[in-house]
């Protein structure tokens, strides 16, 4: 990969990022639905914009999962709550957006299985730390 190739997908992930804090939700589903909306009537079009999503949201998936180890194991004083945000309300976009291909759905419902896989340890990890 050449430096401007590098450049150019940090700038798009820097857009991305731009664009989840600038319609960051109240985290209700309604908003969600709205930005959903939104991209579709985007003029890049929602098939792009879908696939954007999605490659933002697998890195993200797994950096969220590692701050939360580090948090669990003692190097992070915090939780990722910003990063985690930014993760719903990407995937919660996704999954109102409409899947044009058998295998953009395929790699969706890999995502968002891992992804709710994860949630469910963070919940339980977090639980088991309240209470000691």
């Amino acid at each position: 990969m050449s430096r401007d190739d590098i450049k150019r997908k940090r700038e798009r992930e820097d857009e991305l990022e731009a664009e989840i804090k600038r319609n960051r939700p109240q985290n209700d589903f309604k908003s969600a639905y709205s930005q959903a909306q939104k991209i579709k009537e985007d003029s890049k079009g929602g098939l792009e914009k879908f696939m954007e999503l999605l490659e933002r949201a697998e890195p993200l998936l797994e950096k969220v999962n590692s701050l939360y180890l580090q948090y669990f194991g003692g190097i992070e004083k915090f939780p990722p709550r910003i990063q985690k945000e930014q993760l719903d309300q990407i995937m919660k976009t996704l999954t109102l957006m409409n899947k044009a291909t058998p295998s953009m759905k395929f790699r969706f419902d890999n995502i968002q299985s891992q992804y709710l896989s994860y949630q469910r340890r963070w919940e339980k990890k977090l639980k088991e730390m309240q209470k000691r």
